[in-house]
């Protein structure tokens, strides 16, 4: 009948025959339906293009509404045009392969051939038929897409040193619960790149954050049109009730006070940064991280990217631009601001006067005044109080390095008259309490318990401002650097006094002398004319043999005096009645120190027992008293 070919095998056939027939007509039947295949598949294709065409047109519709193909269709698109590429590739065979047919078709002069490419046929039939049913099967062919979590904030650079910092903050807002992180540390230190790094973080990796926010309203879903027209309260309120919704993760540049926000839940996160570790407490952070001074070698290596490399190649260079980078004291805004402005300079000698004019003048070096200062200056402006202001400006007269005394800081506050004393004791507790909303503010940096320094880039700000904006006032005579003892047409500055000249004692408005730890031997007498002093500083002037009867009872401002360990090192032969250090093993002292009226504070060496018993029967004394060393007593 027609092209049916019927071959029957009786049971008892070998297995092994029928098989093979089995095998050969399956065979002869990619052979006998190659040419219904053919004309078949051309109309399988022509019908899968259309399909084509038709998803292709809603894909592009519903782009131009702002939706994103779906992947499938995607992939279905390119099996399509993989499909249509072999499909041609068969077509073009189709005459060579069909004239080797004979015998109406049933046989073929190279079977082989025939039969290979008869397969081939019928398998791509069946597979464009199939693409074509799942492109007609498609319901929706594009999805809306999410907006983006966080937008990118362009970064010139990442800063060295910043690594480690940014992985605990970054493990605090995707793995602990934490709601709000503090990160603080003095201006130009980093902070505000850390926190773009994080919202960066955002945009590059998938995360469980409905939206990250940087002051920008858009993002959180508030149509503008309608948003204008409200008022600052129901402003608020549309932003609470869509926050209250979403998990969110808030980012807060450079914040100075307490901002009112409603804690936010345990999914959500806000991040801060600000110049006072006190923030962080007003803003109850439940975790917050200091951004420190760049280290040495990551300081060298920021300084060094910032560079052109050719500048280097100078033999001389190297050594003198690693000079130049320690002198910005690892303060990264400092160390762009220095390495750009000598980004071109390739002599020796160019690069020495840079290392001279940051030594000594660091606010006339090209960017230092204009960029570095003034974003520092911000936080001393910043300071709530003149008062404030005064005790750190105050903190710049000291040496570069210099650890200083905390008790003769404030000392030295009483003495300028920036501390008002007339509550006695209470003074002290506010200069503490001025000292650590200084180290708090990043301002000054507290070593051990007992001493504090300014950060070199802080002293030469505040250099900056003494010299260049209270020059005006007067009050303040600074020359840095230069290690001088002599300032011009005032007098004599000393160090590790011998003798202290009698001439002091002209200074009758002195009311702060320090002659602590200097190997002075005797005082004179003519330093009872010194009425208005109000702190005499003499810890640690071991040799010292001679303070003269009544010299210390005159001095009846005295607010504060400090004997501690003084004559600690005069041997027995040197001590003389004379002196009020020895007569009686001290006990003329206390006697003339109970005399002082204003009396509030009081170290004091004592050397017999009479001594300390008329001490501890003084109520003033006992009050006063912070420190007694008791020297072989008797």
């Amino acid at each position: 009948m027609g092209s049916v070919f019927s071959v029957s095998v009786s049971s008892s056939f070998d297995p092994v025959l029928s098989r093979f027939l089995d095998c050969t007509i399956r065979r002869a039947k990619h052979v006998l339906d190659l040419k219904d295949n053919l004309k078949a598949l051309e109309t399988e294709l022509q019908q899968l293009i259309q399909t084509k065409n038709d998803v292709t047109r809603r894909v592009r519709v519903d782009e131009q509404n702002q939706m994103q193909r779906m992947d499938r269709v995607q992939g279905w698109l390119q099996e399509v045009q993989d499909a249509e590429a072999e499909v041609d590739e068969l077509l073009q065979l189709k005459y060579q392969q069909t004239d080797k047919l004979c015998l109406g078709g049933y046989c073929s002069k190279n079977c082989k051939s025939s039969y290979e490419y008869g397969k081939q046929v019928a398998k791509k039939l069946k597979d464009v038929a199939e693409l074509r049913r799942e492109g007609a099967a498609f319901q929706q062919v594009a999805e809306r897409v999410p907006d983006d979590v966080a937008d990118k904030i362009p970064l010139e650079s990442t800063i060295l040193g910043l690594e480690s910092t940014f992985d605990k903050v970054w493990k605090c807002l995707v793995g602990e619960e934490v709601g709000i992180i503090g990160i603080y540390g003095t201006g130009g230190v980093g902070k505000t790149t850390l926190l773009k790094q994080i919202n960066n973080k955002f945009c590059n990796e998938l995360q469980s954050f409905d939206v990250v926010i940087w002051v920008v309203v858009s993002r959180i879903g508030l149509k503008a049109e309608s948003w204008k027209t409200r008022s600052l309260q129901k402003k608020a309120g549309d932003i609470f009730k869509i926050l209250s919704s979403k998990k969110f993760v808030l980012l807060l540049d450079d914040i100075w006070s307490w901002i009112n926000l409603t804690e936010p839940k345990s999914v959500s996160k806000v991040v801060f940064t600000t110049r006072s570790f006190e923030v962080c407490g007003y803003m109850k952070a439940d975790k917050h991280f200091k951004v420190e001074f760049l280290r040495d070698e990551e300081a060298w290596k920021l300084f060094e990217e910032n560079l052109q490399s050719e500048v280097l190649d100078h033999p001389d260079i190297p050594q003198l631009a690693k000079v130049v980078a320690k002198e910005c004291g690892g303060l990264p805004l400092a160390l762009l601001t220095v390495s750009r402005a000598m980004s071109c300079k390739n002599t020796p000698q160019e690069w020495r006067h840079a290392a001279n004019l940051l030594r000594n003048s660091a606010s006339q070096f090209a960017g230092m005044g204009t960029e570095v200062y003034p974003l520092l200056k911000f936080s001393y402006d910043s300071l709530p109080s003149d008062k404030l202001r005064s005790c750190l400006l105050y903190c710049c007269l000291y040496p570069e390095d210099f650890l200083i005394s905390k008790q003769q800081l404030i000392d030295c506050w009483i003495g300028e008259g920036i501390l008002d004393d007339s509550n006695r004791g209470e003074v002290y507790d506010e200069g503490y309490y001025i000292i650590g909303i200084l180290v708090h503010a990043c301002l000054l940096e507290e070593e051990k318990d007992y001493f504090v320094k300014l950060h070199d880039v802080i002293r030469d700000m505040l250099l900056w401002i003494a010299n260049d904006i209270e020059k005006e006032k007067e009050n303040y005579l600074v020359e840095a650097g230069t290690r001088s003892t002599q300032a011009p047409e005032i007098g004599k500055w000393v160090s590790k006094l011998f003798k202290l000249p009698v001439g002091v004692s002209k200074l009758v408005s002195l009311q702060y002398l320090n002659l602590s730890s200097t190997l002075i031997k005797t005082l004179p007498v003519e330093l009872k004319d010194l009425t208005d002093l109000k702190c005499l500083n003499l810890e640690d002037t071991i040799l010292l043999q001679t303070i003269p009867c009544q010299l210390i009872s005159n001095l009846q401002s005295l607010r504060t005096l400090r004997m501690s360990k003084c004559g600690t090192g005069v041997s027995a032969e040197y001590r003389t009645k004379d002196s009020v250090l020895f007569d009686c093993g001290g006990e003329v002292l206390v006697k003339e120190c109970d005399c002082l009226e204003y009396l509030n504070v009081l170290s004091i060496t004592l050397r017999s027992y009479n001594a300390l018993q008329r001490l501890l029967s003084s109520v003033k004394l006992k009050s006063s008293t912070q420190s007694l060393f008791l020297n072989w007593l008797s």
